[in-house]
């Protein structure tokens, strides 16, 4: 059962913090592209990390918590199917 409410805590966490993630990325390049004034090798760096992060987060978010919801819905038909079983 604690594996189960640590899973769903993770999942809710992701949840909440992924579209925060991409607005900030999102952000931070969008701020840089036009300004030519701002485009010094300092903040063309951070764009570039921004866009990483982005395209990680993107896809690294979204396939953790995908796999936490089928381990967690695996788990708790294991466990139904282990009380019916009683």
């Amino acid at each position: 059962m604690e594996k189960i409410a640590f899973a769903l805590t993770a999942i809710i966490l992701n949840i909440l913090s992924f579209p925060l993630m991409i607005l900030v990325n999102a952000l931070v390049i969008v701020a840089l592209k036009p300004r030519p004034r701002l485009q010094s090798n300092y903040n063309i760096l951070l764009a570039c990390l921004g866009g990483t992060e982005l395209l990680v987060g993107v896809t690294v978010v979204l396939k953790l918590t995908s796999l936490r919801l089928t381990r967690s819905s695996n788990n708790l038909a294991e466990r139904s199917d282990s009380l019916e079983a009683h």
